[in-house]
């Protein structure tokens, strides 16, 4: 997450957040009840993320859960509002995630410490998610976090023959397939 360019006011609740938030040039998360400036996003970064949405778009066409990239809004509560790089959405309202069944974030030195911190616990609230995706811009690791019936559970994959398979979206991606054009040596 970047920094601030100007003051950013800290509004009471999530409700006034959006309303706040839609009427600025910047989008922004709500975490903790504190607004934040998200940072641009790199060209890997958005490689790496329309990789996935291609893969899942293709894969979900047709179903009652869609696929999309960083403009929906995932609320949590009243303090946390959130634009995941990709959410797989089976509700619909218009302008957020209201059964979201798969957040997926692609990290960065930016973003890495919120989306593995707070906002993971935030998301963990969510009672229709099923799955959280991590993935690494600066090596091939994904990590797959799945809601069971004891908990959540954590498979790492890195290698590129790998296939993260999620099950609550009978979907499976290669690895390969998500950093395909990525040049990691680069």
């Amino acid at each position: 997450m970047a920094g601030f360019a100007r003051d950013v006011p800290s509004p009471p609740d999530a409700d006034a957040f959006r309303d706040w938030a839609w009427r600025q040039p910047e989008k922004c998360e709500f975490i903790d009840g504190k607004a934040f400036m998200m940072a641009g996003a790199s060209r890997l970064h958005g490689l790496i993320a329309g990789n996935i949405m291609g893969v899942l778009w293709n894969a979900l066409r047709g179903r009652r859960c869609g696929p999309f990239q960083s403009s929906l809004a995932v609320r949590v509560d009243s303090l946390n509002e959130f634009y995941p790089d990709l959410v797989v959405d089976c509700g619909d309202a218009r302008d957020e995630a209201t059964e979201p069944l798969l957040v997926v974030e692609v990290l960065s030195a930016s973003t890495e410490e919120n989306d593995r911190g707070r906002k993971w616990a935030a998301y963990r609230r969510l009672r229709t998610l099923r799955h959280y995706m991590l993935v690494a811009q600066d090596q091939l690791m994904v990590e797959l976090y799945t809601r069971n019936d004891v908990g959540w559970t954590l498979q790492v994959f890195e290698t590129a023959d790998a296939t993260v398979a999620i099950d609550g979206l009978d979907v499976s991606l290669r690895v390969a397939e998500i950093y395909e054009g990525v040049d990691l040596a680069a």
